[in-house]
């Protein structure tokens, strides 16, 4: 895109088109949210990884630029908080499980994405209570 071109003429209009306040959190969701796919749910079939990957990473990307984004980025955030408590049980119930987090390493996205959805939380009380 050269300077003089205007964001909005972009194929890429919708990534330009981030709500302010959304960027960071988005990046941290989208980044975090992929490598938690590719970490603890690497023993399902690739097309099924990528399927899921592509949804989770359109699903990020259309929220952080709509209007409905608000309440999306909210179910997102209830959903990985949740999730992580089902991978959390899994793990202490049946720790030879393939799903989920099997080594050290594989908590580190899980944590980025977590911190992400409370990045999340964070802004949304931080406007309710200006």
């Amino acid at each position: 895109m050269t300077a003089s071109a205007s964001p909005a003429s972009s194929p890429f209009a919708h990534v330009w088109a981030w709500s302010r306040g959304r960027e960071g959190t988005c990046a941290v969701l989208l980044v975090a949210g992929v490598a938690t796919f590719l970490t603890s749910f690497n023993t399902l079939p690739p097309v099924a990884l990528g399927a899921i990957t592509a949804i989770w990473a359109a699903l990020v990307v259309y929220f952080a630029g709509s209007r409905s984004g608000k309440g999306g980025l909210t179910a997102l955030s209830i959903l990985i908080k949740s999730g992580t408590i089902a991978l959390i049980i899994l793990v202490v119930v049946d720790p030879t499980s393939p799903i989920g987090p099997t080594n050290g390493l594989d908590w580190i996205p899980l944590g980025a994405l977590n911190a992400g959805s409370g990045l999340w939380f964070l802004s949304l009380i931080q406007r309710r209570a200006q």
